[in-house]
Parts: C-alpha cells; sequence; structure tokens
C-alpha cells in the first residue's frame, strides 16, 4: 500500500512539474509573440503612415499646380483663396515637397503681390 502511496505521490509531483514548466513556456511564448506582434504593428503602421504621406504630398502638389494654372488662365483668385494656398504651402514643406512644385509657388506668390498692387 505505501508503495502504491509513493508511486502516487511521484505522479503528482511530476504532473506538478509539467503543468508548471508548462506554464513557463507559455508565458515564454506570450512575450515573444507579443514582442513579434507588437514590431510588426509597429512596422506596418510605419508603411501606412508613409503612405499617406505621399498621398497627402501629391494631393497638394497638384493644389498648388491647379492654382498656378487657375491664374495662367486669368482666373481671379480671393484673398481666401490665396491664405488657403499659404497654408497647403506650409503643409507641402513640411511634407518636403519637391522644387517643380517651388517654381510654381513663386509664380503664384509674383502674380497675387501684382494683383494687390494694382
Amino acid at each position: 500500500m505505501a508503495a502504491f502511496f509513493n508511486s502516487l505521490a511521484a505522479g503528482v509531483v511530476t504532473t506538478a512539474t509539467i503543468i508548471g514548466s508548462l506554464a513557463v513556456l507559455e508565458k515564454f511564448f506570450n512575450k515573444v509573440i507579443s514582442k513579434w506582434l507588437f514590431r510588426e504593428m509597429n512596422m506596418r503602421f510605419d508603411q501606412l503612415e508613409l503612405k499617406v504621406d505621399v498621398n497627402e504630398k501629391d494631393r497638394l502638389k497638384t493644389e498648388i499646380i491647379d492654382y498656378a494654372n487657375d491664374l495662367r488662365n486669368g482666373e481671379k483668385k480671393t484673398d481666401v483663396q490665396y491664405k488657403n494656398l499659404c497654408d497647403a504651402e506650409q503643409k507641402y514643406h513640411k511634407l518636403r515637397g519637391n522644387t517643380y512644385a517651388e517654381y510654381e509657388l513663386k509664380y503664384i506668390h509674383e502674380t497675387h503681390k501684382k494683383i494687390q498692387v494694382n
């Protein structure tokens, strides 16, 4: 009978040890998976943010070019429209827009000054 209880006790200790080891492994894998998921999510967020910035820069460049073309075609612009364009210009510079729009912006500002003088 004593041998039965000894083998039963050994089985309980072995089962407890296995369960404890599994709990440790679970914590380890949860930590590893959490770190991996966090890195993966950050990487995807950065990619998405870059795409949004590129799209916004393209939209602002189009707005600037369209405004300059409107002026070249003789369309009159209000001070409010000019102010909105200046706001777009600041956003464009913040996103590090290219130099082509700079030529258009120079034309816009020169044309606006001429209109203000007249």
